[in-house]
Formats: structure tokens, C-alpha cells, sequence
């Protein structure tokens, strides 16, 4: 491995995946275990890579206006336990803005979890840190108050994040959910489902067949119209609310006076 440029390489391909190519952040990550002491097949998998950007060089970042209200979105995800050397969890998220991906960030966990749960809330919690600097630079920057959503795939993030009960289990990140917590009651952002399978940052946390790849790559394209289809649903629904209160009210006199 002396006479093959190894940390070269890897140097330059994540220059490139810093850059524009985040659909190998995990392979890097993975690579990355072997930095001190590389062998023969860590150089292949870095050339399988290599080859993997040369077979899809279209690919890129795109950026276009689209006619919807701002809305800044973070997707998140974790794969418990996936760094067989020392059981660290890897975290995934993305940052978009209608159609356009403004950041991402993949990255083994501080310390290991002890659940898959604990491992999707720390993700979470990661996530908001992202959210709430990209809300202040639109604000900031551009004068912009932006609607927020955070997206994860986690039932059981979702239900530890939003819902303040005390759960032995977790008392050792109760830092974490304090912090979470005390956004979402603020209204700084909403956490939101989305399915695993159309869950973009699912690319981020593990190896996935190029087939599952594209899929996501698809799917986080047009991420920005599915945002919109929420804004527009939670907009009737609050405006449907005030005329379904009349209507019950109406029915309640209704009923009492017939007796």
C-alpha cells in the first residue's frame, strides 16, 4: 500500500462529497475506519467508488424556483450500532428548502447507544442544532421567517422527543430530550412521519443497493412539493376547524331545544 496513493484519494473524494456528492458520505464513512492501516481491499472499494462518481457524473445538486411558500425541512435518520469496531450509531440528515438541499451531514455518533430508539433521538437532537442555525440564517441573512418541519421515521423518537414523561430508560440523554423538547413546545419547529421508505436520509446511515440509492435521490428531489402538500392540507384543516366548531355548536342548541 506504500506505492498507492490511499489518503489521496480518499482526500479527493471527500472533497468531492463535501462539495456535491453526498450519496457516498456512508461508503467514506465506512472507509474512514481504516485510515491508519489500509490494505489492498479498501484501496478496491475506494476505486469502486471512484468508478461509482465516473458512471454517475450527471448527477449533481439542482437548484430551481418553484411558486410555494419557504419551508425548511431537516430529515433524519440512524442506524443502531452499525460500526461493527466500536457499536457507534451513524447519524444522517439533510437540509432542504422547497427542492433545493441545502446541507447534509452523516457522522458516527458521539458515544454508543443502547437502543435504536436512543439512537434515533440523539439523531434528533442533532438534527434541531442543524434547524435552528439555518432558521437564524434566513432570518438573519435574509430577513426570512420560514416555516420548519423535522421529518424522522421514528415512531419511538417522535413519541420521546414530543411527549414529556419520565422514562427511566433515557435519563442518561435527558439533556438532549430537554433541549428537543423545549424547541418543539416553542413552535420552532414540527416533527413530522414520514415512512422509512421514502426517507431520504436513510442514505446517509447505511450501505444501500444502488437500485434504493436512486430511489431516495428521487424522492429527496422532489421533497419541496410533498412540504407544500402539507402546508396546504394543515391550512384547510385549520380553516375547516372554526366551521366544524359552529356546526357542533348549532347541533348542540338544536338538540336542546327540542327537549
Amino acid at each position: 500500500m506504500k506505492t498507492r496513493p490511499f489518503l489521496s484519494l480518499f482526500s479527493a473524494l471527500l472533497w468531492v462529497n463535501r462539495c456535491t456528492r453526498h450519496d457516498i458520505s456512508v461508503a467514506l464513512i465506512v472507509i474512514s475506519r481504516a485510515l491508519s492501516n489500509p490494505d489492498p481491499t479498501h484501496w478496491n472499494q475506494l476505486i469502486r467508488i471512484l468508478t461509482y462518481l465516473v458512471n454517475t457524473c450527471e448527477e449533481g445538486l439542482e437548484y430551481k424556483a418553484i411558486d410555494q411558500p419557504l419551508a425548511l425541512s431537516v430529515l433524519v435518520d440512524a442506524s443502531h450500532a452499525s460500526c461493527p469496531i466500536t457499536g457507534r450509531s451513524i447519524s444522517g440528515l439533510y437540509v432542504t428548502c422547497g427542492n433545493c438541499l441545502l446541507d447534509w451531514y452523516c457522522k458516527h455518533q458521539p458515544y454508543t447507544t443502547l437502543s435504536s430508539g436512543e439512537a434515533e433521538t440523539v439523531a434528533g437532537a442533532t438534527a434541531v442544532t442543524h434547524l435552528l442555525y439555518w432558521k437564524q440564517l434566513f432570518l438573519h441573512a435574509f430577513q426570512l421567517s420560514v416555516q420548519t418541519f423535522l421529518f424522522s421515521d421514528s415512531t419511538t423518537c417522535r413519541n420521546i422527543l414530543t411527549n414529556p414523561i419520565h422514562n427511566t430508560s433515557m435519563k442518561h440523554i435527558r439533556t438532549r430530550l430537554f433541549f428537543t423538547r423545549e424547541h418543539a413546545r416553542a413552535g420552532v419547529f414540527k416533527l413530522l412521519h414520514t415512512p422509512g421508505d421514502d426517507n431520504p436520509s436513510d442514505a446517509l446511515t447505511k450501505p444501500l443497493s444502488f437500485q434504493r440509492i436512486q430511489h431516495l435521490m428521487q424522492v429527496l428531489k422532489s421533497w419541496g412539493y410533498r412540504v407544500l402538500n402539507f402546508i396546504r392540507t394543515s391550512a384547510q384543516a385549520s380553516a375547516d376547524e372554526p366551521s366544524a366548531k359552529r356546526m357542533k355548536q348549532t347541533t348542540a342548541h338544536a338538540d336542546g331545544d327540542a327537549f
